[in-house]
């Protein structure tokens, strides 16, 4: 029979196996061969995101805790890539849409045994809020002022008017 195994190197060291084969014959003859199975180290690509959902527009702080890792490629999901290498990445995020967004972020990394490694995780962006107001700028007082409410994308209002007053 022919079997098949899976070596397995969680080092940061090429580890080398030495395989064997015994055969016996039906006449209890007997012979043995040897092999030696070289295991590169894989990599392995992982990462963390400060927040998984936020407003846009979103500056995420990206944690890249990647091992045995000797080249980058990292696809933000909106166009933007970059092969840093770099511990804490910034990259600035906006979603431009009248809904909720999920960018899908993707690291592909190898080392330089050629081994690779992917691993993705998504941030879902909320649209852009836009607070906005015009009014009356001035008057004699006893001076009551109308506001006109021009915000975009927003669900509830809390006014302040300066003099400690709310709404």
């Amino acid at each position: 029979t022919s079997p098949s195994h899976i070596y397995i190197n969680i080092t940061d060291s090429v580890q080398i196996h030495t395989a064997s084969l015994i055969t016996i014959s039906s006449y209890a003859c007997i012979d043995t061969s040897f092999m030696d199975i070289t295991v590169f180290p894989a990599p392995q690509a992982i990462f963390s995101i400060d927040s998984v959902a936020s407003c846009s527009p979103f500056n995420a702080t990206i944690t890249n805790a990647s091992v045995n890792a000797t080249i980058y490629d990292w696809d933000f999901g909106d166009g933007g890539s970059s092969n840093i290498s770099d511990t804490i990445i910034n990259h600035y995020f906006e979603n431009v849409t009248n809904s909720s967004f999920t960018f899908k972020i993707q690291l592909n990394v190898e080392n330089a045994y050629g081994c690779s490694s992917s691993y993705n995780h998504s941030v879902t962006l909320y649209p852009n809020l836009t607070a906005m107001f015009i009014h009356d700028p001035a008057g004699c007082s006893p001076f009551e002022v109308d506001f006109t409410n021009l915000s975009v994308g927003a669900e509830s209002y809390y006014w302040t008017f300066g003099d400690g007053a709310t709404s």
